[in-house]
């Protein structure tokens, strides 16, 4: 089976219950009316469960037996059917931050649930990772066509039996992947303290061997020689980092 996971976004006006009112009584109506579905399925996501995805509202999924069914449904989607759809959308969803992934999906279990959790997973061995949460049963695996960063999407039901205050201490403890950023700011200033040391540590090495060497005038003009490549060295470092930022 196909799945297309559809993240919706709503509006930044629009409550919890605004939204979901909103989708149950006006869009997935109209939405049925001019579509035929296989499977139709909106997960609606709770704000205080989830505080690093409050702008998130829905989950929607869509079920497909074959690629040819999903390509019916392209092909209305850019009908008069599509934009009507898509005119309605911009009342309650934040367009600009909705996406979908299609999946292959393998389905575990046909039991209802009305709690789920949706766990991305940058690893396909670890679609089932949740598995010894209790409370948990795992329904779905959904591994993308198009892999990127996720590489799949395990898809849980909650049991009825575990309470809501589990289910917020479970989810503070879940895997969920990390991403970081470069910060240029920090390679530059370590280039440059390097650079400092490294003219230092020439300078410091440098005199007692001209003076070893050479008579004291001779010691004082290649100290000064010493210096001025030093100064050149580390003037060199400023302007290279500072290019790179």
């Amino acid at each position: 089976m196909i799945k297309a996971l559809a993240f919706i976004h709503k509006k930044n006006d629009f409550s919890d219950n605004d939204f979901k009112d909103y989708y149950e009584k006006n869009h997935a109506p109209l939405a049925k009316s001019l579509l035929t579905f296989e499977g139709y399925e909106r997960n609606y996501i709770s704000a205080e469960i989830n505080p690093l995805y409050s702008s998130l509202g829905s989950i929607s999924i869509f079920q497909y037996q074959s690629i040819e069914s999903l390509k019916i449904i392209e092909e209305k989607m850019s009908s008069k059917a599509g934009d009507i759809l898509r005119e309605d959308e911009l009342k309650f969803m934040n367009i600009e931050k909705n996406y979908f992934v299609l999946t292959q999906s393998l389905q575990l279990t046909e039991q209802l649930f009305k709690k789920k959790i949706f766990y991305p997973c940058n690893k396909i061995e670890d679609l089932d990772s949740l598995n010894s949460y209790e409370g948990l049963k795992q329904i779905s695996e959904n591994i993308l066509l198009e892999p990127n960063d996720i590489k799949g999407i395990a898809e849980y039901g909650i049991s009825q039996k575990t309470s809501f205050d589990t289910l917020k201490l479970s989810y503070r403890y879940l895997p969920i992947p990390k991403y970081c950023e470069p910060w240029p700011g920090k390679t530059i200033e370590l280039s440059i303290f390097y650079t400092n040391i490294s003219c230092l540590i020439f300078i410091s090495i440098s005199q007692p061997l001209l003076i070893y060497h050479f008579d004291i005038v001779g010691a004082c003009f290649g100290w000064l020689l010493v210096n001025i490549v030093t100064i050149f060295i580390h003037s060199s470092s400023l302007f290279f980092n500072r290019g790179s930022n």
